[in-house]
């Protein structure tokens, strides 16, 4: 079990206990999670933009969480993560990662692409999320789920909840996500994950999700993206 150690941020945190890997303590002790059985291949999305970033004194300020192009290595688990333009990046062998609700539910509901969303997230470490994530997982297991298996999954979720890093939704994101909406015509939700991934202010943090809009919006405001 890993501790957490000292944050950096601090007022993004309503949960800062230990930081679990997701092969032990999410998921693959879920009814409907998949145990990743090979790795699997991340695509990176990247974008050299520079665009407004939420901070903690101020809704704007610049920054550019792009890698330069021109590198072609790989890497440690066999990644691959790719930008706009096809370039294989090289990245830690663990990530501080946000996870869209797209990829999260993937961990607990069996769909095809759960492996991949499972191996993302042992690669994870803290995996972050925000208080929109929450609700959405809440809501996706009861519509999705039933039974046993819907309170089994509910049971372990609260549980492995307590174990990740879940960003409060403050003013400061609700603004920076209506400029996003605005800015990139992405979706409102989609928008308020962006902000919140952005709210960190960290050029490593990965933005993982399945959803290529979304995927496309997020590069396109600075992060880096991993659709894996």
């Amino acid at each position: 079990m890993r501790a957490a150690g000292s944050s950096t941020w601090q007022r993004f945190y309503l949960h800062r206990q230990e930081f679990l890997p997701v092969g032990r303590n999410r998921g693959v002790r879920s009814a409907h999670a998949v145990a990743p059985t090979h790795t699997t291949g991340h695509e990176e999305i990247s974008t050299s933009r520079t665009v407004p970033r939420a901070s903690a004194g101020s809704a704007g300020g610049a920054t550019s969480t792009s890698l330069e192009k021109g590198e072609n290595r790989a890497t440690p688990q066999g990644h691959s993560e790719v930008d706009g333009a096809g370039d294989a990046r090289r990245r830690p062998r663990r990530m501080t990662a946000y996870f869209d609700t797209s990829a999260l539910l993937k961990i607990y509901i069996e769909e095809p692409d759960s492996p991949a969303a499972v191996s993302a997230a042992q690669d994870s470490d803290p995996l972050v999320l925000s208080q929109l994530s929450v609700l959405e997982l809440l809501r996706s297991v009861g519509l999705h789920l039933s039974g046993h298996s819907r309170e089994v999954t509910r049971v372990i979720l609260e549980s492995d909840l307590e174990t990740m890093a879940v960003i409060r939704i403050d003013d400061l994101i609700w603004r920076s996500a209506a400029d996003i909406a605005v800015r990139t015509g992405a979706k409102s939700l989609d928008s308020l994950h962006i902000a919140a991934a952005l709210s960190l202010a960290d050029p490593h943090l990965a933005f993982v999700t399945f959803d290529k809009k979304q995927a496309r919006a997020a590069a396109d405001s600075g992060l880096r993206v991993v659709i894996p």
